[in-house]
């Protein structure tokens, strides 16, 4: 995982699992020191419909 935002804000730490949208790795924000949850999605190689991945990451915003 080498995307430069998430490397900015985030040290990762493990990978955690992977679903069917993506990778989900465990990970540190880097101000805050709190440990968060990373999910990695691939749309470039993901052959899933786009509305299924917006569902899903609307689904997603509102866990906190």
């Amino acid at each position: 995982m080498a995307d430069e935002g998430v490397a900015e804000h985030y040290q990762v730490l493990e990978e955690l699992g992977r679903g069917s949208f993506g990778i989900v790795y465990k990970g540190i924000e880097k101000t805050t020191g709190e440990t968060v949850a990373i999910k990695h999605i691939d749309l470039e190689s993901n052959d899933d419909d786009i509305q299924d991945i917006q569902a899903e990451i609307a689904v997603l915003s509102t866990c906190a």
